[in-house]
C-alpha cells in the first residue's frame, strides 16, 4: 500500500502541481484550434444547459487550468514555503507591464489574455514568446524551491509535469532537431528519467501503480521511435490521450490500480500465466522434488525396516522429524503460490493499463476490445495485437 507519512500529502500535491503546470503551458501553446482541444459537444451559455468538463470550450478549459494552478501554488500544504511558489511576477521577469505588485499567478492570467486577444487577428507569435519565457522562469523558480523543500516533492513535481508533457508538449509533426517532437517527449532520455522518478516515488503510489507506469512508458518509447508505428498521426494521438488519462488517474486521484482490471481482461490474458509460471521453474522443480522425497519417506516408513528406524531416531535427536519437514514444505508451497499470484496480478495490471496503437498490418477484428491494452510481455505483442479495436477512439483532452 502507499506510504503514509507527514510528507505524503506534499508529494501528491507536487505531482498535481507539475501536471497542471504542463497543461497550462500546453493549452496556451497550441491554441484553440488544435485537434486536442476541438470538442464538437461544447455547450455555450446561450444553450441554457450546464456543461460537464468535457463540454466546456477550449478557452474555458484553459482558464480553468490556470485557476487550478494559482490555487495549487497558494495551497497551505506547502507550509512556510507556499508563498515562495507564487512570488511577485517581477521576481521572475523584470519590466512586466502589469506592475511590480502582481503575483506570478495573476501575471499568468494577464499574459494569457494578451495571447488570446492577439490570436483573434493573427498567430500571436510575439505574445506567445513572452508567455513562454515567463512560464520557463516560473517553472525554474518552482523547481528551485522544491529542491530545497521536503524530500520527494521535487521528484514528484518533475514526474507529474514530465508525464503530462508527453501529451501537452507534443508537436506531432515537429522536426527532429527541435524539442516537442515524438522522440523528445517520449525518447530514451526522457523516458529513462521518468522511469527513475517513478521508481523513486513508488512507495507513495498505490500498489502496482509504479509498475504499470514504467511498463507503459517503455512501450510508448518504442512507439515514439517508430515512424511506421505512428504513421496514422490521428490514431496515435488518440491512443496517447487515453494513455495519459490512465497515468493521470494513477498519479493524481489515488485510483486503485485493480479498478482497471476488467473481468474480461483477466480471462483474455489467462494464457499469459504459462509464461509467468515459466519464470518460476527452479522454485517449482524444487517443490516437486521435495514432494517426491516426502512421498518416498512415507513409503519407507510403512516398511518398518530396522535400519530405517535407527536412522530416523538419529535424525529425531537433531530435530529433523517428518512433521517438521512437512511443515517446511507447506510454508515453501504457500510462499510460491503467493509469488505466482503477485506476479500474475502485476502482469495483468501492466496489460490493462497500457494503451498503444496496434502495429501497422495487424488485424483488429473486434471494436469491443478497445478497452484492452496492448500486452507488454516479450513475445506476446504480435499475437495479441488483434485484441485492439479497429475503431480509433475519439481524442479527448485528459
Amino acid at each position: 500500500m502507499a506510504l503514509q507519512s507527514p510528507n505524503s500529502d506534499r508529494v501528491r500535491a507536487a505531482l498535481r502541481l507539475g501536471w497542471v503546470f504542463a497543461e497550462v503551458y500546453g493549452r496556451n501553446r497550441i491554441g484553440p484550434h488544435d485537434p486536442r482541444l476541438v470538442e464538437s459537444s461544447a455547450i455555450g451559455p446561450d444553450q441554457g444547459e450546464l456543461p460537464l468538463s468535457i463540454e466546456r470550450s477550449p478557452d474555458e478549459r484553459r482558464i480553468e487550468a490556470q485557476g487550478v494552478l494559482q490555487a495549487l501554488v497558494q495551497d497551505e500544504i506547502w507550509g512556510r514555503e507556499h508563498v515562495s511558489l507564487n512570488p511577485p511576477a517581477n521576481d521572475l521577469v523584470s519590466g512586466l507591464a502589469a506592475g511590480a505588485t502582481t503575483t506570478a499567478g495573476e501575471q499568468l492570467d494577464y499574459l494569457a489574455k494578451a495571447l488570446y486577444t492577439a490570436r483573434k487577428t493573427g498567430p500571436g507569435t510575439d505574445e506567445w514568446k513572452v508567455l513562454k519565457e515567463y512560464l520557463y522562469k516560473w517553472d525554474a523558480h518552482i523547481q528551485d524551491q522544491m529542491a530545497a523543500g521536503a524530500f520527494g516533492t521535487s521528484s514528484a513535481y518533475q514526474l507529474g509535469r514530465g508525464l503530462a508533457e508527453t501529451y501537452w508538449a507534443l508537436d506531432p509533426g515537429g522536426p527532429l532537431q527541435e524539442s516537442g517532437n515524438w522522440q523528445w517527449v517520449l525518447g530514451t532520455r526522457r523516458c529513462g528519467a521518468l522511469v527513475t522518478l517513478t521508481e523513486r516515488l513508488a512507495t507513495y503510489l498505490p500498489d502496482g501503480a509504479a509498475e504499470a507506469l514504467t511498463a507503459s512508458l517503455t512501450q510508448w518509447k518504442d512507439v515514439a521511435a517508430s515512424d511506421r508505428w505512428r504513421s496514422d498521426s490521428r490514431k496515435a494521438m488518440s491512443y496517447l490521450g487515453h494513455q495519459v488519462e490512465v497515468w493521470r488517474d494513477l498519479l493524481l486521484t489515488g485510483l486503485d490500480p485493480r479498478t482497471v482490471l476488467a473481468s474480461d481482461t483477466r480471462i483474455k490474458r489467462a494464457r499469459s500465466s504459462l509464461r509467468i509460471i515459466g519464470s518460476f521453474v527452479p522454485e517449482l522443480a524444487l517443490t516437486i522434488t521435495a514432494i517426491a522425497v516426502i512421498g518416498a519417506a512415507v513409503f519407507l516408513f510403512t516398511l518398518k525396516l530396522p535400519a530405517l528406524g535407527t536412522a530416523l531416531s538419529v535424525l529425531g535427536t537433531v530435530g529433523v522429524t517428518g512433521a517438521g519437514v512437512v511443515a517446511a514444505l507447506k510454508t515453501t508451497a504457500q510462499d510460491l503460490i503467493s509469488q505466482l499470484r503477485d506476479a500474475a496480478y502485476t502482469d495483468m495490471l501492466k496489460l490493462a493499463a497500457t494503451f498503444i496503437p496496434p502495429k501497422p498490418g495487424k488485424a483488429n477484428p473486434s471494436p469491443a476490445s478497445a478497452a484492452v491494452g496492448t500486452p507488454l510481455i516479450e513475445g506476446l505483442l504480435d499475437e495479441d495485437a488483434q485484441t485492439q479495436s479497429a475503431e480509433t477512439p475519439e481524442p479527448q483532452p485528459p
